[in-house]
């Protein structure tokens, strides 16, 4: 409790003294949220996530000091707010559930949906305020902090040892031994947490002025997102490297050695290690298709069962030897306590921010990346574990606000100038 009532003294501190430059303090958020992974952030504090507590001070700083510019971003996320306030509502009634507990629901809502969704609307609120510029700040410390997650994924792939919060790792992860790392975690909560980041990642080179060292951070990342071994976010991974390499501005010639570079890249990365690893994983998944197939069937079969509220008996489908997995998709397992009705309000929400801000480039790379995140999250348990991704999808979709805010601003040339001088 003394390290909590510390921390949060520091961070009413920080979002004190940062109230008129807020996003340094988002930046700061986002990187504590990458560094220190829930397990490590529930051994030393309960309740929210170390990042979240900063996300909350700052968010009730901005509303005692600045107002205005609170009270002008939530006015221009009237659907974002109604759509959300209809997810609350939701869990709210499910928590009244013989199956439910209202403490574990409000828990839930407050670390896994609502601190978060503060998260993208505050990032709104700076990036329709300051422009591109927030993107700059938001984007050097993020790839210094992703240059640590290569060279640390790839010490993890050496030693087979997790390195960072060994001792805590240990009592809080399914493995009990060091030997049972079967893939680079990072400072992350798992391997496909450290693959699904590095989709976000190699988004965020679309930043970076130089084409050269655009290209070798995305060669960079993909090879993480290797390491991590997540044959979903590999894939997806790819697809927004070439969105990025097609869309970033660039001189032709520029433009044609990232081509030329990007494809030897990867070439010699499909040869890797790591690579044929992937491959191997594709041709003998050890029987995880069959795993999603089995839970796509059960929802099939008794969906009717929760429709409007969770699902009215034992949840934990693997305990309970009704399937040998869980049901393999954040979406369904939130649907699973909330409802069917709730996981499609929750995907059309974020659909939305995606599709209203896809007014530019710059939005429809960001918009990419977020709907790659989300769809990682349709592959595994993810932000349903409080994981990194439960984060992840909505300061991706914070981002993608840059779409809109150029378009509405009409700043394509200055949207050019600015990319530029981005780091």
């Amino acid at each position: 409790m003394a390290l909590l009532a510390g921390w949060l003294v520091l961070c009413f501190v920080l979002a004190s003294a940062f109230a008129s430059r807020p996003v340094w303090l988002f930046s700061a958020a986002i990187i504590i949220r990458i560094l220190v992974p829930f397990y490590a952030s529930n051994a030393w504090m309960v309740g929210l996530h170390m990042a979240g507590y900063l996300v909350a001070a700052t968010a009730i700083m901005q509303l005692v000091l600045y107002r205005p510019r609170v009270i002008r971003v939530l006015l221009n996320s009237k659907t974002e707010l109604a759509l959300f306030s209809v997810l609350v509502v939701l869990m709210l009634v499910n928590s009244v559930s013989a199956y439910s507990s209202i403490i574990d629901t409000l828990m839930n809502l407050a670390i896994i949906y609502l601190t978060p969704f503060t998260l993208y609307l505050l990032l709104k609120m700076e990036i329709h305020r300051l422009g591109l510029r927030a993107i700059q700040v938001i984007s050097v410390p993020f790839h210094l902090t992703m240059l640590y997650e290569f060279w640390l994924a790839m010490r993890q792939e050496e030693t087979g040892e997790i390195l960072v919060y060994s001792q805590i790792a240990q009592n809080a992860l399914w493995f009990q031994t060091s030997d049972d790392l079967g893939r680079s975690y990072g400072t992350l909560e798992g391997g496909l947490e450290l693959s699904t980041l590095c989709v976000f990642a190699i988004s965020m080179t679309y930043w970076v002025r130089n084409s050269a060292l655009r290209i070798a951070l995305i060669m960079a990342y993909t090879y993480t997102n290797l390491l991590g071994n997540g044959r979903a976010a590999v894939a997806i991974g790819i697809v927004v490297a070439i969105a990025v390499i097609v869309c970033a501005r660039s001189s032709a010639t520029a433009k044609i050695f990232s081509i030329v570079a990007g494809v030897f890249g990867f070439l010699f990365l499909y040869s890797s290690e790591a690579g044929q690893s992937i491959i191997e994983k594709m041709n003998n998944d050890g029987g995880s298709n069959q795993k999603r197939f089995d839970a796509l069937t059960w929802v099939g079969n008794n969906f009717q069962h929760f429709i409007m509220m969770g699902y009215p008996g034992d949840r934990d489908l693997r305990a309970s030897g009704q399937l040998s997995s869980s049901l393999e998709n954040a979406y369904l397992i939130a649907a699973m306590g909330y409802g069917l009705i709730f996981s499609a309000i929750l995907i059309m929400l974020q659909l939305y921010i995606v599709l209203r801000n896809a007014r530019s480039l710059s939005g429809a790379v960001m918009g990419l990346a977020a709907l790659g995140v989300i769809f990682v999250n349709m592959t595994n348990s993810g932000f349903t574990t409080n994981s990194n991704s439960a984060y992840l999808i909505w300061i991706a979709l914070g981002l993608c606000t840059v779409g809109s805010w150029v378009s509405e601003k009409g700043y394509f040339q200055k949207e050019r100038v600015v990319s530029r001088v981005s780091a």
